[in-house]
C-alpha cells in the first residue's frame, strides 16, 4: 500500500503517466530489496503506512497550483493531515515536514507568473500549521493520562564522540543491509550476490537522478528532488547524531533511503529520456535484471524472514512467567511488546529503558495508570530476552539489585538452551523508577 502511494505520487510529479513503467519499475525493484526493507515496511507498528501518507502529505504541500499541480484549496488539506501525523510520530518532522519547508523556500516559482512571489511561502506555512495542531493535540491527550504521547522523543539527545563510532558503524551495517549488500554474514548464494551488486549500482544512479531532478528546469521536479535529498540528509544526521540507534531495528528511523533511492531513480529515468538515452536505457536494463534477481533470490529472502524459534522461544517464555504465577512485568522496548500480544493481555509486560544504570518508564503511546503503582502488580518482574537484542544491557545484575532491592531470579530455557533470564520482587517496583 505504501508503495502504491509514493509510486502514484512520483507519477504526479514526473508527469509520466504516459509511460508508467518509468515509475513502477523502480518501486517494483523497492517492494522486494531485501529481508530487512520487507520486515521493517510489512510490520504494522513500523514505517509503512506513515510513509506512503508523509508523500501524500508532501504532493499537498509542495504541488503549487503555478507547478499544475494541486489547487490550493486542496493543499491545505496538509495541516490536519500532517497534525494527525504528527501526532502518529513527531519523526514525521524530521523527515518530511522541515525538508519540504526547505524545498519551497529553496526552489521558488519565477516572481514573473501570477502568484509567485507568495506562493513558496505557502509550504512552510502549512507545515508549521500541521505540526503545530498536531504537538497541541498530543498535548492535549497526554495530559488527560489516558495515552502518553509526550515522552518519547524528549528521550532522544545529541551524543557524544564515544557514541559516535558506535551510530556510524550500525548506520552502515543498516543501509547494507537495506541493499542486500551485508557480507560479514553466512555466505550469500549467487543470486544473492548479483542482488547486493546490482543494488549499490542502482543506488549510485538513484542518487544521481536526485541530482539531475534538483537542476531541472521543471520546478515541481526540482521541489521534490530537493525534498528528497534534504530529508535523507537530514534523517541521515538525526540517526547518526543522536542516541537513536540501539540495534538493526532501529534502522526503521533511516527507511528512506531506499525509497529515495526508488524516487530518484523515477526522476532520473524521467528526465533521461530526452537528454541521455543510453543512460535511461542503461538503468531500465539494470533494474530489469534486479527485479528478475530479486525474484529468483525469493528463497534466500524467505528463509531471512522466517523464524520459528523467535515464535517458539516467545511462547515458552510465556508458559514459564504464568506457571511461576507472574501477571506484571517489565521489558524492552519489542520484548514487552511481543510478550504482552502473546499473552492476549492476560500477562502484561511494559516497556522500560535504561539510562545511567537505572530502569525508567517509556513513556510512549502508553498510559499513566501502567507504570503507577499498585499493589496488584506483585509479584512483579524484569524480562531479559537473551535471543534478542536490547537496549537494557546498562541496567543488568547488581544495578537492578541497587536500584530495587534483592530479587528471585528465574531462568527460562527451551531445550538445551537457556533463552531468558527473569528477576523478580515481591513488591511493584514501579514505586523505584527513575523519574
Amino acid at each position: 500500500g505504501f508503495n502504491a502511494l509514493i509510486a502514484g505520487c512520483v507519477l504526479t510529479w514526473t508527469k509520466t503517466w504516459a509511460r508508467p513503467h518509468l515509475v513502477l519499475l523502480p518501486f517494483a525493484w523497492l517492494a522486494g530489496l531485501s529481508p530487512l526493507f520487507i520486515l521493517l515496511t510489512t510490520h504494522p507498528g513500523l514505517r509503512n503506512v506513515d510513509i506512503g501518507v508523509s508523500f501524500v502529505w508532501v504532493a499537498l504541500a509542495l504541488g503549487g497550483a503555478q507547478s499544475g499541480a494541486v489547487r490550493f484549496r486542496y493543499r491545505l488539506l496538509a495541516i490536519p493531515l500532517g497534525a494527525l501525523l504528527t501526532l502518529n510520530d513527531p519523526w514525521f518532522v524530521t523527515a518530511f515536514a522541515v525538508p519540504a519547508a526547505a524545498a519551497a523556500l529553496l526552489v521558488r516559482e519565477r516572481p514573473a507568473q501570477p502568484g509567485g512571489r507568495r506562493e513558496w511561502l505557502l509550504a512552510p506555512a502549512l507545515a508549521v500549521a500541521g505540526v503545530g495542531l498536531g504537538f497541541g493535540l498530543r498535548s492535549l491527550i497526554d495530559a488527560t493520562g489516558i495515552v502518553r504521547f509526550v515522552g518519547g522523543e524528549q528521550d532522544l539527545r545529541i551524543v557524544g564522540l564515544d557514541r559516535l563510532g558506535f551510530n556510524l558503524r550500525l548506520a552502515a551495517e543498516v543501509l547494507l543491509r537495506y541493499f542486500n549488500a551485508w557480507i560479514f554474514g553466512p555466505p550469500p548464494s549467487a543470486w544473492a550476490g548479483l542482488n547486493a551488486a546490482l543494488n549499490l549500482a542502482l543506488c549510485a544512479a538513484g542518487i544521481a537522478g536526485l541530482f539531475a531532478g534538483a537542476r531541472s528546469r521543471d520546478v515541481l521536479i526540482r521541489r521534490i528532488s530537493v525534498f528528497t535529498l534534504l530529508s535523507l540528509a537530514l534523517g541521515m544526521g538525526a540517526f547518526v547524531f543522536t542516541n537513536a540507534p540501539t540495534d538493526v531495528w532501529s534502522g526503521r528511523y533511516i527507511v528512506l533511503a531506499p525509497v529515495a533511492v526508488a524516487v530518484g531513480l523515477a526522476v532520473g529515468l524521467s528526465l533521461w529520456q530526452a537528454r541521455r538515452p543510453a543512460l535511461r536505457r542503461g538503468a531500465l536494463g539494470l533494474i530489469a535484471v534486479a527485479v528478475v534477481a530479486h525474484t529468483l533470490a525469493i528463497g534466500d529472502t524467505m528463509s531471512q524472514l522466517r523464524n520459528p524459534a523467535r515464535l517458539a522461544n516467545q511462547r515458552r517464555i510465556f508458559e514459564a512467567l504464568a506457571g511461576a504465577g507472574l501477571a506484571y512485568g517489565y521489558s524492552d522496548y519489542w520484548n514487552s511488546l511481543n510478550n504482552t500480544f502473546m499473552s492476549a493481555q492476560t500477562l502484561p509486560v511494559r516497556t522500560v529503558y535504561c539510562e545511567a544504570g537505572r530502569l525508567r518508564p517509556r513513556n510512549w503511546w502508553s498510559q499513566s495508570r501502567w507504570y503507577a503503582p499498585n499493589p496488584e502488580h506483585r509479584p512483579s518482574f524484569v524480562l531479559f530476552n537473551l535471543t534478542e537484542p536490547t537496549d537494557l544491557d546498562a541496567c543488568q545484575g547488581d544495578k537492578l539489585v541497587q536500584q530495587f532491592g534483592p530479587a528471585t531470579r528465574l531462568s527460562i530455557d527451551r531445550g538445551k538452551q537457556r533463552i531468558a533470564e527473569v528477576l523478580i520482587w515481591d513488591y511493584d517496583i514501579a514505586s523505584r523508577f527513575a523519574p
